[in-house]
């Protein structure tokens, strides 16, 4: 399955208690996600920080899920370790630790299909990978 380049928009709102919301574009690659983003205020929307980016190695990744709805798309996307989300702004709420909640635009839930699908395909390439490099050593 080829890695779509096409960068897949999504939004975060109530972070910063409430005051911000996060706009930005997930982007797969060979054996990561990367995902840049920009914070604004949630009041006027003329307060932006500057353009930032975190990246999860696949290897980092739990689980993704894609959720939807008749009123959203939702990603949710679970992590092994709580590093590779640490500088991700967090949403005002009960979200567990270690999980991300990207919100979808509904026209891009048939691109969301496929970054889910390949995502959770090379997420089981290399659990199989790690489950061989046991059993050699």
């Amino acid at each position: 399955m080829a890695i779509q380049k096409i960068p897949l928009p999504f939004s975060l709102s109530n972070v910063y208690g409430g005051f911000g919301k996060v706009k930005g574009l997930l982007h797969l690659e060979k054996d990561r996600m990367r995902l840049d983003y920009q914070s604004e205020d949630n009041i006027v929307g003329l307060v932006k920080s500057k353009p930032m980016e975190i990246v999860i190695p696949f290897e980092d990744m739990e689980s993704i899920n894609l959720k939807t709805n008749l009123f959203s798309t939702r990603f949710i996307i679970r992590v092994i370790r709580l590093a590779s989300i640490a500088d991700f702004p967090k949403p005002t709420g009960n979200i567990p630790a270690g999980e991300l909640r990207l919100s979808l635009k509904r026209a891009d839930r048939e691109r969301a299909k496929q970054v889910e699908s390949y995502t959770n395909l090379r997420l089981s390439e290399i659990r199989l990978e790690n489950l061989d490099k046991d059993e050699l050593y």
